[in-house]
């Protein structure tokens, strides 16, 4: 099977809206009956057409460093409080304010059939 559509946002989100968290140190883990839940896209169920753009998107996400979900700026904003004119120096982007992600969403969507 294609694991593209496993680097999907959607399938990220996923697994923390069916895992569970473990210990209190803020570890996470997925179970066997959570994948299960899972919004995992079959490609081979998906049409051709999609799974082209599926395919597309991940090679233009390949060409670029991946980001993290937060920004660095909005994690270390507290810790800059009082040093605020170090922040002007971090990038405010993450991985979901980039095209290429957005597309390749985009394209998992219309994989597992949601149009719009």
């Amino acid at each position: 099977k294609c694991a593209i559509p496993f680097y999907s946002s959607w399938v990220v989100l996923s697994k923390f809206q069916f895992g569970r968290p473990v210990g209190v140190e803020g570890g996470f883990k997925t179970q066997v009956i959570d994948a299960e839940m899972m919004l995992i896209p079959d490609p081979s169920k998906g049409a051709p057409s999609s799974r082209q753009s599926v395919a597309r998107a991940f090679q233009k996400l390949k060409q670029r460093k991946a980001l993290m979900f937060l920004s660095e700026r909005r994690l270390r904003t507290m810790a800059f409080t009082s040093k605020a004119k170090d922040l002007n120096g971090l990038s405010d982007l993450t991985e979901l304010d980039m095209p290429d992600r957005r597309e390749l969403d985009d394209a998992v969507l219309e994989m597992i059939g949601i149009k719009s």
